[in-house]
């Protein structure tokens, strides 16, 4: 696989304690690496100290050949290489626990050396290396794998996959799954009546563990009778009920809270009111409450990452979002956070939609994220000139002490 430069930054989240209004960050971000691939592909731990991703480098030492292999950035001590394969290497999902010590991913690639061909789930445990989950049976690369998550204490694992891994799926349906060292595979949905070309699709799993929001083509009870795309919510002691069932679908990007009881959804289905809107906006969802909508203006609300307690959001957004930022309308990270105005935490000043800021990972206290930032590059890659650049960022947040928060360039 041949890689685009990336780079990984750190940055910092903190905000006075109320009444005051957030300031805007003074730290620079944290570059972690310029390799990271097509994919792109990165995670923050929940406690905001460890950042696995791809890359094409040779951070370590020990990948001469620039395959793409996974790494660990940790602010405490510098770089780890998770992987070392042969070959084209194809790395789709990833995700990490709350102290970096579980490492979820999706991957085509032989991460434990027996000969894997197609797109497997590997989890990685500090210590003792790498599990092989899944068996893709037969050689057709359309058992599809995808649409993972890991718990807070890594311990519990949801993914997508059309294989029959609880031994309920013999007709190969689209359908969600978790595991856990206990029980093994289990399946979380059903195959039917469903749209067609439709199934089930795992969008996150809560910090908990208890709880998955998914995304379907399937009834559910009375619930999506049309067979749209809908937004469904499984918890393990009450199954599986609707967050919507709208007439037109719902195509959204979503991720749950630490205890589920919070989503954000980036949708351009009106989810507040119903009925298909104008733009992509980013919703929340709070059990009992139902749907706000918190975006306004844009074309392009997307990739919401939210905090463990529900009250911070970020997201990519290509305009200011009432913050009189980001003229050129470039994709930017903002921060959503309840009670304050909206915060724009970027500002790569380009003056296309091609180059800026996205795909945000936030960490469990709204504190820190890793992000992707997209750039101008004019280095001369594979021949070609005038090509760009992907930069994995951290930002870094400065010292919390009880209620006060403020932003700060020192790293804890």
């Amino acid at each position: 696989m041949r890689y685009l430069s990336v780079a990984i930054i750190l940055l910092g989240i903190l905000f006075f304690a109320a009444p005051a209004e957030p300031s805007s960050p003074s730290a620079e971000p944290t570059f972690i690496d310029g390799d990271i691939g097509f994919g792109a592909i990165h995670a923050i731990s929940g406690d905001g100290h460890r950042v696995v991703f791809e890359s094409g480098s040779d951070l370590t030492g020990g990948n001469p050949d620039g395959n793409g292999e996974l790494f660990m950035w940790s602010d405490a001590g510098g770089f780890l290489q998770l992987t070392d394969t042969a070959g084209q290497s194809h790395y789709w999902e990833v995700d990490v626990d709350e102290d970096g010590s579980a490492v979820l991913v999706t991957a085509r690639a032989d991460i434990t050396g027996v000969g894997a061909t197609l797109t497997e789930i590997y989890r990685w445990s500090e210590g003792s290396g790498w599990t092989r989950l899944t068996t893709t049976p037969g050689a057709s690369p359309l058992v599809f794998i995808g649409g993972i998550g890991i718990s807070s204490n890594g311990n519990r694992l949801m993914f997508t996959s059309r294989g029959n891994y609880a031994g309920v799926n013999p007709t190969a349906e689209e359908q969600v799954f978790t595991w856990d060292p206990v029980v093994g595979f289990a399946q979380i949905t059903h195959g039917g009546p469903c749209g067609i070309g439709g199934g089930n699709f795992g969008r996150d799993l809560s910090g908990s563990g208890t709880r998955v929001l998914l995304s379907s083509r399937c009834q559910y009870g009375s619930s999506n009778a049309d067979l749209n795309t809908d937004l469904f919510l499984w918890d393990e002691s009450t199954g599986i009920s609707p967050l919507t069932d709208e007439a037109h679908g719902v195509g959204a990007r979503a991720t749950l809270n630490h205890d589920g009881t919070i989503a954000a959804v980036a949708s351009s289905t009106d989810l507040a009111n119903g009925g298909m809107g104008a733009a992509m906006h980013l919703f929340r969802w709070v059990e009992g409450l139902g749907f706000a909508q918190l975006t306004t203006e844009g074309v392009d609300n997307d990739r919401p990452s939210v905090s463990a307690d529900g009250n911070r959001i970020a997201y990519t957004a290509l305009n200011g979002q009432g913050t009189g930022g980001n003229p050129e309308n470039a994709p930017e990270i903002f921060l959503w956070q309840l009670g304050y105005p909206m915060v724009e935490l970027t500002d790569s000043a380009q003056s296309t939609t091609s180059f800026g800021n996205e795909r945000p990972d936030l960490d469990d206290r709204g504190s820190r994220l890793s992000m992707v930032a997209l750039r101008a590059f004019n280095e001369p890659i594979d021949n070609r000139t005038g090509y760009f650049a992907l930069d994995l960022w951290l930002f870094a947040d400065g010292f919390e002490t009880g209620d006060f928060l403020h932003w700060s360039s020192a790293i804890p």
